[in-house]
């Protein structure tokens, strides 16, 4: 027995109907099982956007400190200190507690051998001992004979904030290498300390 007119094209309607909603059930499966690894990757862009941002940030901060000190012929603890203290709006909105910033002055003796004159440290890195050897770390290109060169070095410990259990804290760095501009060596003075850099 077969069925016509409208009562076919209801049936057909009918079984077309059933097909569209289990298709549908299919998409959702897939999106179910696709939604994961979307999120994941979703997070991932945010959390290497924020971990760029943050490395860009601090090698700013570390150039801005670094070109800062080597374009005075002297500076006081004072002057220091302010300069240290750009940080702390440079970095923002990023918090400061996990970051840090050394410079340094590097005498280059008649032989190309250098070492530390002054260094001052804020934050979680320490300053560098004075007379500490850097001859390795300087390329001999800066080490020219009777010279100084600065070095700023920044840090940042960067804990993602969902994805740490993966990676955990990832430590962002960032040295810099300055020749002082306005004199042959930038001079660290006492605050009281007059004609310092004359």
């Amino acid at each position: 027995m077969m069925i016509s007119g409208p009562r076919a094209m209801a049936a057909l309607k009918a079984l077309l109907e059933r097909y569209r909603r289990e298709s549908g059930g299919v998409a959702a499966v897939e999106f179910a099982l696709i939604l994961p690894f979307l999120v994941a990757l979703w997070l991932g862009t945010v959390e290497l956007s924020q971990a760029l941002s943050l490395d860009r940030r601090i090698s700013e901060v570390t150039a801005s400190v670094g070109d800062l000190v080597a374009r005075s012929p002297a500076l006081s603890e004072n002057d220091i200190a302010n300069i240290f203290d750009i940080t702390r709006t440079a970095m923002s909105p990023y918090s400061t507690a996990p970051a840090g910033i050394v410079v340094s002055a590097v005498d280059i003796d008649e032989d190309g051998k250098a070492a530390i004159a002054w260094s001052r440290a804020r934050g979680r890195l320490p300053a560098r001992p004075e007379g500490a050897d850097m001859t390795a770390e300087i390329a001999e290109a800066l080490r020219r004979p009777n010279s100084q060169v600065i070095v700023a070095e920044g840090s940042y410990a960067y804990r993602p904030t969902i994805g740490s259990a993966i990676t955990g804290t990832m430590t962002l760095t960032e040295r810099l290498f300055f020749v002082p501009r306005e004199s042959e060596k930038v001079e660290l003075c006492q605050d009281s300390q007059s004609g310092c850099g004359e």
